[in-house]
């Protein structure tokens, strides 16, 4: 044992300041490697939460995306349908109209006038016009077809009128079963 200014080395005081140091730096280590451990339990359990509030966020957003696409769909299916229903009300209508005065005229031909027909011009491409078509092999000059056309011919200021007032009708006509 030494003396050193009143301090005695290598007897009990030295043993118990080694005893003291030694576990003051064990301690040290032990709050080291718990506050490592829990620092990366901490860090690895925030990644874990971030990617399950990404992954319902994900699901969330598609289910309300879905829910607004399916809304918007069936509204405008329905938009649609009303319109669609408005025009073919309307042309309805107009067939209907054109029905009526065709089965009148041909009822009774007699009391209508035989009126004049023509065959297409290319005078007049792009004017709104009533005009003969026949199929492949019909004379127009023959006697009984000449007079059917006639007739039907009455049929031709109410067809350009309804062609005229309509922005969704392409075409007007009245078949006969001869093929005109």
């Amino acid at each position: 044992m030494k003396k050193v200014r009143n301090l005695v080395l290598g007897g009990i005081e030295n043993k118990l300041f080694n005893l003291i140091l030694f576990t003051v730096i064990l301690v040290a280590a032990a709050f080291s490697v718990v506050s490592l451990s829990h620092s990366h339990m901490l860090s690895k359990l925030s990644t874990e939460s971030a990617e399950l509030q990404q992954e319902a966020i994900g699901e969330i957003t598609e289910s309300v995306v879905e829910d607004v696409v399916d809304h918007s769909m069936k509204e405008t299916a329905m938009l649609d349908s009303i319109i669609a229903d408005g025009l073919f009300s309307s042309l309805e209508t107009r067939v209907r109209m054109l029905e009526d005065y065709a089965a009148k005229v041909f009822a009774s031909p007699e009391d209508f006038p035989q009126a004049a027909f023509s065959l297409p011009d290319p005078a007049r491409d792009g004017e709104v016009t009533a005009q003969l078509i026949l199929a492949e092999g019909l004379d127009p000059d023959d006697g009984e077809l000449k007079a059917r056309l006639g007739t039907a011919a009455n049929l031709a200021d109410l067809m350009v009128s309804q062609y005229s007032v309509s922005a969704n009708t392409n075409s007007v006509f009245v078949a006969l079963p001869e093929g005109a």
